[in-house]
């Protein structure tokens, strides 16, 4: 906004309109869409629902009282849940990427082959470029912290306070243009009971 471009044009206020209506617009649909996507893996993989659980449950249990809110060092502890969103991210994309083309020669690099959902991926990260779920460089998403954030904190609330069942196991998800469940993701949600409240 205060940057010229390489003919020395600045955005007009309408472009700089559009492109806030854009981030918040954008922001919104690819945040509500891997919650989602979280929801449905979580509900289809009991055993990484019960590694986000305990995480999260260790996070609610150094809680001083029932209502206390998350700190920054809160969701900083929150790298296995992390993980699982950023597979399911892989799995899943909520934004499929934008292709260029190549104005010299390139190498394609595969991402490694996950054997299942499995939420951790220890020392074997993809190599660097091959997994960008927000970009990188000039292009890198504006809001991929305070998307993690939302994500992290609604999750943190979920399944501290509740445990579901997908109705229809294995549903499909199609692509229009970001990926939704085929029937809608319906859910048996129940409350854990005996459990403090987050």
């Amino acid at each position: 906004m205060v940057t010229a471009d390489e003919n020395g044009r600045f955005l007009t206020k309408k472009e700089i309109i559009n492109n806030l209506l854009l981030l918040l617009v954008a922001s919104h649909d690819t945040t509500s869409c891997t919650v989602t996507m979280v929801i449905k893996f979580l509900g289809e993989l009991p055993h990484v629902y019960e590694k986000v659980l305990a995480e999260q449950r260790e996070i609610a249990v150094q809680k001083r009282s029932a209502g206390e809110g998350l700190t920054r060092e809160d969701v900083q502890k929150m790298r296995d849940t992390w993980s699982v969103v950023l597979e399911i991210m892989r799995l899943v994309p909520p934004a499929l990427g934008g292709f260029r083309v190549a104005l010299g020669g390139f190498h394609l690099r595969w991402l490694y082959h996950s054997q299942g959902m499995e939420g951790s991926r220890g020392a074997r990260r993809p190599p660097p470029c091959a997994f960008v779920p927000f970009g990188s460089g000039p292009r890198m998403c504006l809001s991929k912290d305070y998307a993690q954030l939302q994500i992290l904190v609604f999750l943190h609330h979920l399944v501290n306070n509740f445990k579901w069942t997908n109705a229809i196991p294995d549903e499909k998800v199609k692509f229009e243009p970001i990926p939704i469940p085929s029937q809608g993701l319906p859910i048996r949600i129940r409350p854990h009971y005996g459990r403090s409240r987050c």
